[in-house]
């Protein structure tokens, strides 16, 4: 029985999770830190959009929990934060399989809402007022066709012209 996509080269799998978990240890500062978007979650809704035959639960709690000790929050707190927006993610990819990337992108800039409002009662009240807390998901906009572009040129993942 084929799959319905090409399974992915592990390799490629891990790196690009570790690439983001690098990515988001960078020390920018207080501020710049905030506006930074977990981008172990974008890499993960990569994949979900990309690897139909994985529901990628495991990965999102393993890269959940990776981001907990890296940001140094409530362990499990992400892992529970990222199984919930890929449960979300899940029940529309195969829409956004064939939307455009801005569609897409702003898809994903409501799932990062998500992701800050779940994550507000247990920030303080100093970050909450901060704007660069509510920037986070504009950001993530931002990046989106750069990683989309990139991952599909690491993945051998054909682009459509549009």
């Amino acid at each position: 029985m084929s799959s319905r996509t090409p399974e992915p080269a592990l390799w490629s799998l891990l790196l690009s999770y570790a690439l983001a978990l690098v990515v988001n240890a960078l020390p920018l500062g207080g501020d710049l830190q905030l506006l930074l978007p977990p981008m172990g979650f974008l890499v993960l809704t990569w994949w979900a959009i990309n690897d139909l035959d994985h529901t990628h639960f495991v990965a999102a709690v393993i890269i959940g929990l990776l981001y907990d000790t890296l940001t140094g929050t409530l362990l499990g707190l992400h892992a529970m934060i990222f199984s919930v927006l890929l449960f979300v993610l899940l029940r529309l990819r195969l829409r956004l399989r064939v939307v455009r990337p801005l569609q897409q992108g702003i898809t994903l800039t409501l799932l990062l809402l998500g992701h800050q409002l779940l994550l507000l009662p247990f920030v303080s009240t100093d970050a909450v007022t901060n704007a660069y807390f509510w920037s986070m998901p504009l950001t993530g906009f931002a990046l989106w066709p750069f990683l989309r572009r990139l991952l599909n040129w690491l993945n051998h993942v054909p682009t459509p012209r549009s």
